[in-house]
């Protein structure tokens, strides 16, 4: 029944919409750029965009960004408040990544807030380690704080003067209740045997589980009376206690009829006569127990019965204190903060009421988001006329003017004029990194490529590693890339170590040479060597060029690591890519068409590029593999990166590099399709039977079974398909594949 924090911290959208956060009830993120909840550690899929820019997206950048979710620009000030410094995650990790790592940008939300994960004072002690929020889960639901007031009555029913069967009888009665407590449930009169309990210690101990009995099923006029007779209990624990529970019970009935039929929160509704009442109550509580072991608690109540009364301005006053405060919010860690202050202040908050700057801050760059033909909500006036606000933090202001040139007003001129007198300094804070990483966008925006070079140089040894450096090494990596310069990412003594970076720019822009050179570098990581050679020899095979295959295919080990879980290329994790795939085919028959080993088919091609029998088994290897284009979404689920020419980046409506990767790539050649290689050999009346026969078949399947071709990115009329279905149930009826061919689509 008391109450003391722990962390909560919800995982995914849905759970933020209904569970109480921090102090109070929940309300979904309004100013949530996106639903930014995935369990900690992401797997980095490949469909993330490795940009600084993140604009709809899930994913955070670790600088003060309008793309952010206001969660993360609130956290990025209050570790700046409160001096917190990011810290590297502990090996191992999920999806085989290594913890310094993990953290690159851009950085899911989980593993964003994993690397400032904090704990409040008052969960570090075992007295009642009570739920941080003050309230139960879902919609207020007493139950929430239940399992853990079960173990602080226990902690402290073995430590008093009760009798050893009396401790024995009251622990599993008040375990059982634990058990019993339903959301909702009729309640259920608490009863113990006559004469069970017959010490004075153990009679307080009963009375209090009854008053926790009627609390949790929900009868507090029964609660009330029980808990008013042990405000004078002798025991010291039960006393206060029942002090603290009757000031929480009074919240409870205050708050009954907020909730909706569907969980949706109706402030209005709340009774401001009982909120008065719990209001006084935890007051004298805590001057009664300034520093007893549910004042934290009853001082987080206490801002939600600000939120619940509407008094934004004393809230938002208390909030802007917590930044650099941990007293001003000391029943909650500084990750479960940023979800209260976005939800029960930033959301539909009444903009004048918010005179803090680092709130004022988070507030102006939600604002900034402009987007589908729509301004910034933020206008240039109503920015300047903000200067007052941010006489304590001018540093933090230049920056918002910066940004707002930036993003609102597409004008990087603008914003680099603004930031030009600023230096780079070691132990940046956010707001200075900020600044520095805009400073270099503005640069780039303006195509001043070498400048802008020289600037992620130079702040690279001026970052810290944590969250700071990947996004230096991110943007350098980008500037090579679209300099045509991606040899110096590999280049000795580069300072862009970051494996998923290194990796992406092999797999999706690397020229033969570069691949080749790093995937027979005896300095280079050996994953880094693998993934350099699995890319050369996919895309030789793919694009023509069989004899560079088939001299290349000796590189690969004996025996070829085997492929383990998820995708072919496995970037930036440890385990190995698919080089397997180029030593295990031919091996048996697939669909009753066999194939010699690869490279005799590359073998074949190199002599002859138009043998048609290795043309299917070329096209065997891109099927059976998994290969096919249609798999291919920018960067590929599969990583077949079939038909990779890297697609022109989607546009955006402000200045700035677009996502590694995607600039036009240094590989030579087309790669081919399946679909294309059937097409030539049906055309071929003169092909052998069974290659022409096959290739009907296999050609009729591109469509199969869901009527969307799965073999390239063409598209074409079923009557095309019912022509290629006919000409192998008519010309070639005896073999095996016009006899279990039933359909076309």
């Amino acid at each position: 029944m008391p109450v003391r924090a722990s962390r909560v911290v919800s995982k995914s959208s849905a759970a933020v919409a209904l569970a109480a956060l921090t102090y109070g009830l929940a309300a979904a993120p309004g100013l949530a750029s996106g639903d930014l909840f995935p369990s900690k550690y992401s797997s980095l899929s490949e469909g993330n965009i490795y940009a600084l820019f993140q604009p709809d997206t899930d994913m955070a950048v670790p600088f003060l960004s309008p793309d952010n979710d206001s969660r993360v620009n609130l956290l990025l000030l209050m570790a700046d408040g409160r001096k917190v410094r990011p810290h590297f995650l502990p090996n191992p990790t999920p999806f085989g990544r290594h913890g310094r790592y993990v953290a690159q940008t851009p950085v899911d939300f989980g593993t964003f807030t994993a690397v400032f994960d904090d704990a409040p004072p008052a969960a570090k002690t075992t007295s009642a380690p009570e739920d941080s929020s003050g309230i139960a889960d879902g919609q207020g639901d007493r139950c929430r704080s239940n399992a853990a007031s079960a173990i602080a009555y226990v902690a402290v029913l073995k430590s008093s003067a009760a009798t050893a069967a009396e401790k024995r009888l009251l622990a599993t009665a008040r375990t059982a209740l634990t058990a019993a407590c339903v959301s909702g449930a009729k309640p259920t009169p608490f009863t113990l045997p006559n004469d069970a309990i017959t010490s004075a210690p153990g009679r307080n101990f009963a009375a209090y589980l009854a008053a926790a009995s009627a609390f949790y099923g929900g009868d507090f006029p029964e609660a009330r009376g029980t808990l008013t007779a042990l405000a004078d209990s002798p025991q010291p624990w039960v006393r206060e206690a029942a002090r603290y529970t009757t000031a929480r019970l009074d919240l409870n009935l205050a708050e009954i009829n907020i909730y909706g039929q569907y969980g949706e929160l109706s402030p209005a509704n709340v009774d401001k006569t009982v909120l008065s009442r719990a209001e006084s109550e935890f007051q004298a509580y805590l001057h009664d127990y300034p520093r007893g072991a549910y004042a934290a608690s009853a001082r987080g109540f206490g801002r939600r019965i600000l939120w619940l009364r509407g008094d934004t301005a004393t809230l938002s006053n208390l909030y802007e204190r917590a930044f650099d405060d941990k007293s001003a919010a000391d029943n909650v860690s500084m990750i479960d903060l940023t979800y209260e202050i976005d939800n029960d202040l930033l959301t539909g908050a009444w903009a004048p009421d918010i005179h803090g700057p680092r709130l004022r801050a988070t507030l102006d760059l939600t604002q900034m988001r402009a987007g589908n033909g729509k301004p910034a909500a933020l206008t240039q006036a109503q920015l300047d006329a903000q200067a007052p606000l941010f006489a304590t933090q001018p540093a933090l202001y230049t920056y918002l003017r910066a940004a707002y040139a930036f993003y609102a007003g597409n004008d990087p001129a603008a914003a680099l004029k603004i930031l030009s007198p600023v230096k780079a300094a070691p132990r940046m804070s956010s707001v200075a990194f900020s600044e520095q990483v805009f400073k270099g966008l503005a640069l780039e925006a303006l195509h001043k490529s070498a400048a802008a070079r020289a600037h992620w140089l130079a702040l690279i040894p001026l970052t810290e590693p944590v969250l700071q450096r990947p996004a230096i090494e991110l943007a350098l990596a980008q500037n090579y890339e679209k300099s045509g310069d991606v040899a110096a990412v590999f280049a000795q003594g580069s300072p862009i170590h970051d494996p998923t970076y290194r990796e992406l720019l092999l797999s999706h822009s690397a020229s033969p040479d570069l691949l080749r050179a790093r995937a027979t570098a005896d300095d280079a990581p050996v994953h880094e060597r693998q993934l350099a050679l699995y890319v050369l020899l996919y895309k030789e095979l793919t694009r023509g060029r069989y004899q560079a295959f088939v001299d290349d295919w000796h590189l690969v080990p004996d025996p070829a690591p085997a492929r383990t879980y998820g995708d072919k290329l496995q970037i930036g994790l440890t385990n190995p890519p698919a080089l397997i795939d180029f030593t295990r085919f031919g091996t048996k028959s697939h669909d009753d068409y066999t194939c010699p080993a690869i490279d005799k088919v590359a073998t074949t091609l190199a002599a002859n590029p138009h043998d048609e029998a290795s043309l299917i088994c070329l096209g065997e290897f891109i099927r059976v593999y998994d290969y096919d284009a249609s798999d291919y979404d920018g960067y590929g689920d599969n990583d077949g990166f079939l038909r990779q020419d890297n697609p022109p980046p989607a546009p955006h409506t402000r200045p700035g590099p677009v996502a590694l990767g995607t600039v036009a790539h240094q590989f030579p050649g087309i790669g081919i399709s399946r679909l294309d290689i059937y097409k030539t050999i049906i055309k071929d009346r003169g092909a052998a039977a069974d290659v022409r026969a096959y290739a009907l078949y296999r050609a009729v399947r591109c469509w199969a079974p869901s009527g969307a071709n799965h073999c390239d990115q063409t598209d074409a009329p079923q009557s095309q398909s019912r022509q290629w279905f006919l000409d192998l149930k008519t010309h070639y009826p005896s073999t095996p594949w016009a006899k279990k061919l039933k359909f076309y689509w």
